[in-house]
């Protein structure tokens, strides 16, 4: 086993329900996100060329900013008091993503590797301490009989 394939095989890109925050569509993107994320390590493992490397981090970069857009209409309907620190949060991940994937682009190899390090850590982190308060919020104004709007599924 190489020192790529060390440094990334302890990590697990695989849903367990202990992620779920309670929203049907959310809890949907994320699983998704954690199977794009999946796919990524496995071709890293694997070997596989730059090229298909780069389209799967594409690939989950674009489906995550999908996926940030529509928490944030949710959050938005729901009247959420979270929404701009949240925001905050997914922007300083766009960021930090660009960022490694520039680096990545340029030719450091390992900036691949840190990316699913850190993807693997905001993944878990993210979800148990920021989105699962969304559905924490939207159960309790369900509770309260506050009619609820959700927006359409992207």
């Amino acid at each position: 086993m190489n020192s790529s394939e060390q440094s990334t095989s302890n990590l697990a890109f695989q849903w367990s329900p202990a992620y779920s925050v309670g929203v049907d569509e959310i809890d949907a993107e994320h699983r998704s996100l954690f199977r794009l994320a999946g796919r990524l390590q496995k071709a890293m493992l694997a070997g596989a060329g730059r090229g298909l490397v780069e389209e799967l981090l594409a690939g989950l970069i674009a489906y995550t900013c999908q996926h940030f857009a529509h928490e944030e209409d949710l959050m938005r309907t729901l009247g959420y008091p979270g929404l701009a620190a949240h925001c905050r949060q997914h922007e300083a991940l766009r960021a930090r993503v660009a960022v490694l994937r520039q680096r990545s682009a340029a030719g450091e190899i390992t900036m691949t590797i840190e990316i699913l390090h850190f993807l693997s850590d905001w993944l878990r982190v993210h979800i148990a301490d920021s989105d699962r308060l969304i559905g924490q919020y939207q159960r309790q104004l369900t509770r309260c009989g506050t009619a609820l709007r959700t927006p359409p599924p992207r």
